[in-house]
This record gives C-alpha cells, sequence and structure tokens, in this order.
C-alpha cells in the first residue's frame, strides 16, 4: 500500500487591520512632514526677536507711566513756581530730582519686566516648534513600530513554512524509501570493513554496496543494520579484490 505523501502545513500570513493599514499609510506623510519642518522648527529665538511683540504687550503700562510722570512733573513745577517764585531755587531743583529718580526706577523695572517678558516669548515659541516637531516624530516612530511589527511577524511566518516544508520532505524522501542518513552510515561502515579485508577494491565494494543497501530506508533497514550490511558487502570487495590481485593477472579491460 502506497504512504500517503506528509503534507506541510502552511501557516497564514497576518493581513493587517484598519488600525495597521492607516499606519502605513502614515509613515510617508509624517517623514514628509519631519523632512519639511524639522530645520525651522529647530530655530533660536532671543529676547530681541520677541522685543516687538513684548513693546506691544507693555504699551498700555508704558502710556500709563508717562502720563502719570507728565502729570506728576506739571503739579511739582507748579507748586514750585508758586512757593519759589521759580523753577531754578535749589528746593524746586531738589523735587524735580526727586521725581526723575523715581521716574527712572519705574521706568528701568518696567524695562526688566519688558526683557524677561521678550526671554519669556522667545522660550515659549523655541518649546512650541519643538512640541509640534517631538509630536510628529513620535507619529512616525509609533507607525513605523507598528508597520515593522507586522512585517517581522510574517517573515517569522514565511520562515516557519520553509522549515515545515523542509520538515515534511525529508519525512517523505524516508518513507518513500530512501534515508540519507542510512546511506551514509552504511557506506562508511562498509567501506572501512570492506577496506580491512580487500584494501582499496574492498573499500570501494563496501562503501556503495553498503551506502545503497542502508539508504533503502523503505525495507525497514536502521542505520546499525545498514552498517553490518555494508561490511559484508565489503567482504564480498575484499575477495574480489584479492582474487583479481592473485589471479586476474591478464585479465584486461575491453572498451
Amino acid at each position: 500500500m502506497k504512504k500517503k505523501k506528509v503534507e506541510a502545513p502552511v501557516y497564514e500570513q497576518w493581513a493587517g487591520n484598519e488600525y495597521t493599514d492607516r499606519a502605513r499609510e502614515g509613515i510617508g506623510t509624517y517623514g514628509n512632514w519631519i523632512d519639511t519642518n524639522w530645520e525651522p522648527l529647530t530655530q533660536t529665538y532671543t529676547p530681541e526677536d520677541m522685543k516687538e511683540i513684548a513693546q506691544r504687550a507693555y504699551d498700555t503700562s508704558m502710556n500709563d507711566f508717562l502720563g502719570n510722570y507728565n502729570k506728576q512733573a506739571n503739579a511739582i513745577a507748579a507748586r514750585n513756581y508758586n512757593r519759589f517764585g521759580g523753577l531754578g531755587s535749589t528746593p524746586s531743583l531738589y523735587t524735580t530730582d526727586m521725581l526723575n529718580k523715581q521716574a527712572n526706577d519705574e521706568a528701568a523695572r518696567l524695562a526688566s519686566q519688558m526683557y524677561s517678558l521678550s526671554d519669556q516669548l522667545a522660550n515659549n515659541q523655541m518649546n512650541r516648534n519643538l512640541s509640534s516637531l517631538g509630536t510628529v516624530y513620535n507619529m512616525y516612530n509609533n507607525a513605523g513600530n507598528i508597520a515593522t511589527g507586522l512585517d517581522m511577524d510574517n517573515w517569522k511566518i514565511r520562515n516557519q513554512n520553509i522549515d515545515a516544508k523542509y520538515a515534511a520532505d525529508v519525512q517523505n524522501a524516508n518513507r518513500g524509501g530512501f534515508s540519507l542518513g542510512n546511506m551514509l552510515s552504511g557506506a562508511a561502515s562498509g567501506a572501512i570493513q570492506g577496506g580491512s579485508i580487500g584494501g582499496g577494491w574492498g573499500a570501494l565494494a563496501g562503501g556503495v554496496l553498503g551506502g545503497v543497501t542502508g539508504g533503502l530506508s523503505g525495507s525497514n533497514v536502521s542505520g546499525q543494520q545498514a552498517a553490518q550490511l555494508g561490511g559484508s558487502f565489503g567482504n564480498v570487495g575484499g575477495n574480489l579484490g584479492n582474487w583479481l590481485n592473485t589471479k586476474g593477472q591478464g585479465f584486461k579491460w575491453v572498451y
């Protein structure tokens, strides 16, 4: 009865789903966006770059400061003129100087606050840019990991299918009446035993016949049995070698 051929199992690859499909489609979009925008988004900003923005934010405060200064300066000038009959006297100059010092201090604090705001705006802008770049990069990286994971899993399945087919081919070869392992075992043992008896001719005969016999595993010949049969054929080869060395001196090959 003919033995049924062993069929290798075929593992199915995963085609993916909408999640993996969208991830694969997005890789190119995210990568192109990064290539186009990464350099501008890494620009370094200084407070000077944001000075105009900070100035606009402080316009109201500066206008209020200047309005208050002018109001106080006019009031002091009018009072000094009424008290001292002019603005060049020592008391008049002293009060005016005190007002100016106070105004200068307030103006310096406003300027410092504007610089701090400019620096903060510069840092905020850089952080926003880097955050945008990082967000898209994470999207690109995550999508790439998803697609790569699917590809790697399917690659492993393809390798498993190759292994399964090879195992089935070997099993079919053995079940079909030929065993490479038994052939090699029989050939080696036959050659050794035949060679010890009949020299080179014995080794040749024992190796060939022992290998062929051992390879026919369909007859349930094991590796050990193949070695024994190979040795027996080696004996035959040895006797043939002895006869040729002694009795067959006049023998000629005919081509």
